[in-house]
């Protein structure tokens, strides 16, 4: 079993997160740009030149190649921690893979499991202690 430690567990969660939030950013300029192609630019709108147009594709360019970096990223430490994880069973395993390789909350995996959080957790940080262990 390859060690894991809880830093780079936490990364995993933080850079989904991360992702999602781009996406995000993503959709609502993708937004503005579909107003701004209904814009007669003709007309004297602050704001609404072509060159604004320009900027909000380059915006929405730039962002997709960050979360395209960021996905290879994400893959590489999903890879790791699956690796690492492949070598928990039982209930470690299930929590582990649930949180870190399937992207679920807390709460969500408790329901699931059908176990309180807080046991959860604890299952969680037995897991933590499994996977920093070298063997």
């Amino acid at each position: 079993m390859m060690p894991m430690t809880k830093k780079e567990l936490r990364k995993i969660v933080d850079l989904d997160k991360k992702i999602n939030c781009l996406c995000g950013e993503i959709t609502r300029l993708e937004n503005d740009l579909r107003y701004a192609r209904n814009v007669d630019y003709r007309s004297s709108i602050r704001g609404s030149s072509p060159s604004s147009f320009d900027g909000l594709i380059a915006k929405i360019c730039d962002l997709r190649q960050r979360v395209i970096d960021e996905i290879d990223v994400l893959i590489g430490l999903k890879a790791k921690a699956k690796d690492a994880i492949d070598g928990l069973d039982g209930v470690y395993y299930e929590v582990m893979s649930k949180r870190y390789l399937q992207g679920k909350v807390w709460h969500d995996i408790a329901v699931e499991m059908h176990y309180s959080e807080s046991h959860v957790l604890r299952i969680h940080g037995e897991a933590l202690k499994r996977l920093s262990k070298t063997e």
